[in-house]
């Protein structure tokens, strides 16, 4: 959901300004839990006052605060003590939430704070609680700037929306129609405490760089930039929910389950090509690729059918197999070092779940080895595998089966290849083991079961689903 930011004449912020602002986003809010997203700065200082001022007159609406310390900088216990403060003043109830911010995995530490944020955000609320967050007009007009200095597409300098789903509940930005300067004089005017952020006068931040050094020349030059940025998010908006639904029939044009048929994609130009690539994967949940990178995904297009290519950035793989592009979350290749496993044993593989190999509950059915295997060599493809899966069969190569069974070649390298006394005598798949022969036991002696289990959800639930899909 989106609704375009209130273009507001004056600079004033107020009880009154939050109420018209939240009653355009959400026309039930009254009837809502609001829940302020409290940092300790003086931005949610003065929110928060706000809807406490709001709450006082209407006893029906239920307010609470949530503070969430990343522990990156020195400050951290001061912005939380001073969330707890400002929470207590207004007599609202406060709940503090530690997050770790892991790998920043090339977005850098801002980008990566934001996610985990937001997240634990999306954790602690309930159905139907909406959150709300200072943001203001010129934090808006300063990411449009931004984006457009890193070469950002319509996603990205349309900025930030009024309204959007987070978690059960709602994530609203009330202050988009304000100003930093009227939400400032507001929490002084009330003899407001808060904490100012350091970051922001680290000027190797760009945002901080962008307020202290660029933005009096900008305002000398250009008084009301802040103002016209915030209403060209607004067109940009407008111009995505466009582009969205143009993606989103082609998506169902082309889609075969999770994934894109390169049929489909072929028949598009190479700008639709880019735009449902990006809208695929944000609809699989997937960090968008930059423009580099899509052009690698583009480029798999044309290949032919026996080609297996893949395309990686952190947190996610594409790959063509069987006529799609599939999209997952990375997984790791088999260990090169064997793993032995003896009968009643289990066996961990970092990322890749654990291996079992029990003693049958009841005689041989397909796939059980025989009673009179002592052990079993674990090992990755090495190539010129080959087994003999029935009597009457010959003597296959592996890679031959793969293919037949349509097992994606990205993911061949994941699976673990049973060796015996230095020869190949089985695969084991996700969904079952081949078994050659020569180790299978006898029809009615109890043999030995080896099974792969906990396997990361992303591997099995792709591997199924491209095996299975529709030809």
């Amino acid at each position: 959901m989106s609704i375009e930011t209130p273009d507001r004449s004056d600079d004033a912020f107020g009880p009154e300004v939050l109420l018209k602002s939240l009653q355009a986003a959400i026309p039930d809010g009254l009837t809502r839990s609001w829940v302020i997203a409290l940092s300790g700065g003086g931005d949610s200082g003065a929110l928060l006052a706000a809807a406490a001022l709001l709450a006082s007159h209407n006893r029906s609406l239920r307010l609470r605060a949530l503070h969430v310390n990343h522990a990156l900088q020195s400050a951290a216990a001061e912005f939380e003590a001073a969330a707890r403060v400002q929470a207590q003043t207004w007599q609202v109830p406060l709940q503090v939430l530690h997050v770790q911010v892991g790998d920043a995995s090339g977005q850098g530490v801002e980008a990566a704070a934001r996610e985990a944020r937001y997240r634990a955000l999306a954790e602690a609320i309930a159905p139907q609680e909406v959150v709300l967050t200072a943001h203001h007009r010129d934090d808006q007009a300063e990411t449009v700037l931004l984006q457009l200095l890193r070469g950002a597409g319509v996603d990205g300098v349309c900025a930030m929306p009024l309204c959007v789903g987070l978690g059960r509940g709602l994530h609203v930005r009330p202050c988009l129609g304000v100003t930093r300067a009227a939400l400032q004089s507001f929490a002084q005017g009330l003899g407001l405490a808060f904490v100012d952020d350091p970051m922001n006068g680290d000027l190797r931040f760009e945002r901080a760089y962008l307020r202290q050094v660029l933005n009096l020349p900008l305002e000398a030059r250009w008084p009301r930039w802040t103002r016209t940025l915030a209403r060209s998010a607004g067109h940009f908006a407008q111009a995505k929910e466009v582009l969205d639904e143009v993606a989103s029939a082609d998506w169902a044009a082309a889609r075969r389950g999770s994934a894109l048929t390169v049929s489909g994609l072929a028949t598009l130009s190479a700008a639709r090509q880019a735009l449902l690539l990006r809208h695929w994967l944000k609809q699989l949940g997937f960090r968008v690729p930059n423009a580099r990178r899509l052009t690698s995904l583009r480029a798999m297009l044309p290949l032919g059918p026996s080609a297996s290519p893949e395309v990686r950035w952190p947190g996610v793989v594409v790959f063509r197999h069987d006529g799609c592009l599939w999209a997952a979350s990375p997984w790791s290749p088999w260990p090169q070092s064997p793993v032995v496993i003896q009968p009643g044993q289990s066996v961990t593989i970092p990322d890749l779940g654990c291996v079992a190999l029990k003693m049958a509950d009841s005689p041989a059915q397909a796939g059980q080895i025989s009673s009179g295997v002592s052990g079993l060599t674990l090992k990755r493809r090495e190539g010129g595998e080959r087994l003999q899966l029935t009597r009457a069969g010959q003597r296959r190569a592996v890679k031959d089966l793969l293919r037949e069974a349509r097992v994606p070649g990205p993911m061949r390298d994941c699976l673990p290849f049973l060796w015996l006394d230095g020869r190949c005598v089985g695969v084991l798949l996700p969904q079952g083991l081949w078994l050659d022969i020569s180790v299978r036991a006898d029809v009615h002696e109890a043999g030995w079961t080896l099974n792969w289990h906990d396997l990361p959800v992303s591997l099995y639930t792709t591997f199924i689903e491209a095996v299975n899909a529709l030809p």
